[in-house]
C-alpha cells in the first residue's frame, strides 16, 4: 500500500456484512510504499474489503477469497 502523507494509518479487512475481521496496520507511518500480508486461510470464501485510511483520505479495495 502507498502512504501519500506521513501520519496515522489504518489498514483493516472487513467482510461483506461490514464486520471487521482483521486489523493489519494501526500506527504512525512516514510517506512511502509498504507491503503487508493477510493470511485468509481461516476465513470463509466470499467478498472482503481492504480499507486504507491515511489522515483524511481513504480508499477501499475489493478482494474475493475462493479457496
Amino acid at each position: 500500500y502507498k502512504v501519500t502523507q506521513s501520519g496515522f494509518v489504518s489498514l483493516k479487512i472487513v467482510d461483506a456484512m461490514g464486520t471487521e475481521v482483521a486489523s493489519l496496520v494501526n500506527e504512525q507511518r512516514v510517506a512511502g510504499e509498504y507491503t503487508v500480508d493477510w493470511n485468509a486461510a481461516g476465513f470463509e470464501n466470499g467478498l472482503y474489503l481492504c480499507n486504507l485510511q491515511n489522515g483524511k483520505s481513504s480508499e477501499s479495495l475489493k478482494m474475493l477469497k475462493t479457496h
